[in-house]
């Protein structure tokens, strides 16, 4: 029991620590615009950076140290070799920075208490009776977010093992699956199929033979003996005659091109086109000389 009260206290004590350089760096780091505190906050900023680069240059072992620095050198490089000076600036920092700090820390743990208090109505003011509470709240809220986080890396390591399970998973029965439709390629559609192209073609084959039979059928039923053969001398003496309609119509083309050929035939035309050439620029004259007598004379 003793020892859990002396963990309580060394947690509690942190804590405070924690909140106290957090608050300290945060009033060091505002600059303040009233009369009277920026010099101080500019004062207090500079001390606190000379106290940070000599417990840096402090617990760093001599051989580490670059270029020989020294809390000294430390100190004369931000003028504050004076010691006077810099107990005073000590004594100002413990008076003037304290009150501002526990109001930061006041307005902090108000924040805190409505958020782990909430009040019931929003008009009453916020409850200071467990603020002393707030530190083992604190510690309590950071190990459950440890807690927490450490169950979100133990989950995300889950999904991912089953994420890879799911996609060897995946990936055997992409596997099953090509070979089904292979085999089903190779065996089973060629053994379904080409006895259906075979009974395809039987059935077209007979379809073709029905088709001829009832054709002759029908032209038996319909035309006689008799008329067949007269249709068949009718189309014996058609082709005849379309035979001799050709060859007379070829004949008679080649007699238009070799006359069209014929020198003194295309004397005649030159002639004829001269003539008719000579006709019409005889009567657009005529119309010409027409048109001027029919038109009145001017005035």
């Amino acid at each position: 029991m003793i020892r859990r009260e002396e963990e309580g206290n060394e947690t509690e004590a942190l804590l405070r620590a924690k909140i106290l350089l957090h608050e300290l760096k945060r009033a060091v780091a505002i600059e303040s615009t009233q009369q009277g505190t920026s010099n101080f906050k500019a004062m207090a900023r500079t001390l606190l950076s000379v106290i940070q680069v000599q417990h840096s240059v402090t617990t760093t072992s001599p051989s580490m140290v670059p270029f020989g620095l020294t809390p000294e050198n430390v100190r004369d490089t931000w003028g504050l070799n004076d010691m006077e000076k810099l107990s005073m600036m000590k004594e100002a920092m413990r008076v003037l920075l304290p009150p501002e700090i526990e109001a930061r820390l006041q307005t902090h743990c108000c924040l805190l208490c409505d958020v782990f208090y909430p009040t019931a109505c929003d008009d009453t003011p916020l409850s200071f009776s467990h603020i002393h509470r707030l530190p083992h709240e604190l510690a309590a809220t950071d190990t459950n977010v440890r807690v927490m986080e450490g169950e979100k890396a133990t989950l995300e390591a889950a999904c991912e093992q089953a994420l890879v399970e799911h996609i060897k998973v995946l990936t055997e029965t992409t596997k099953h699956l090509v070979a089904v439709i292979k085999c089903y390629k190779l065996d089973v559609h060629t053994s379904y199929y080409t006895p259906k192209v075979e009974f395809l073609q039987a059935c077209l084959s007979a379809m073709q033979q029905k088709i001829e039979l009832m054709t002759k059928q029908l032209l038996v039923e319909t035309y006689t003996d008799k008329t067949l053969d007269a249709l068949a001398d009718i189309r014996r003496r058609l082709e005849h005659r379309h035979q001799q309609a050709t060859a007379k119509r070829f004949e008679l083309e080649a007699a238009v091109h070799a006359a069209n050929e014929d020198p003194e035939w295309k004397e005649i035309r030159e002639r004829y086109a001269h003539v008719q050439r000579q006709i019409h620029a005889k009567r657009r004259v005529e119309q010409s000389t027409q048109g001027s007598r029919s038109s009145p004379p001017r005035s």
